[in-house]
């Protein structure tokens, strides 16, 4: 539709039409925070979609990078503090990139049959974080 092109910034023009594209396999689709926390549903639908014939065993969970790793001033050279306010114009485009993913997501990716979600509505629920900045609950 005109409103999914509008929100993927797609054009057209010469192009083959996206809906015409054919997905050629299943997609699983996972919001970061189902992997991290990690629950028995997950692991099982997990298993499930990747037709697994055994259970899979607890995920590690991801390691986070801080400035702590970095002792180092010169290697942390570059690195910014995005909650700074001479960021909110680069922090306002992210938000407003989230909130357009996270749109084209629930109203159109997610109708496809060829996309399984775990547990939905704790996915949905999970997606709606990209529509807030996390600097305002800083």
């Amino acid at each position: 539709s005109t409103e999914e092109l509008n929100l993927l910034k797609i054009l057209t023009k010469g192009k083959k039409h996206p809906k015409d594209y054919e997905i050629p396999s299943k997609i699983l689709l996972v919001e970061q925070g189902q992997m991290i926390d990690d629950t028995e549903l997950f692991r099982q639908d997990l298993k499930s979609f990747l037709n697994l014939q055994y259970d899979l065993p607890p995920m590690e969970p991801p390691t986070r990078t801080s400035l702590d790793k970095f002792p180092d001033a010169e290697k942390r050279e570059g690195f910014i503090d995005i909650c700074e306010e001479k960021h909110k114009d680069v922090r306002a485009e992210l938000l407003q990139n989230g909130k357009d993913a996270a749109q084209w997501i629930r109203e159109f990716f997610m109708a496809s049959e060829d996309v399984f979600v775990s547990s939905r509505d704790d996915f949905l629920e999970r997606l709606k974080s990209w529509e807030v900045d996390p600097c305002d609950h800083v």
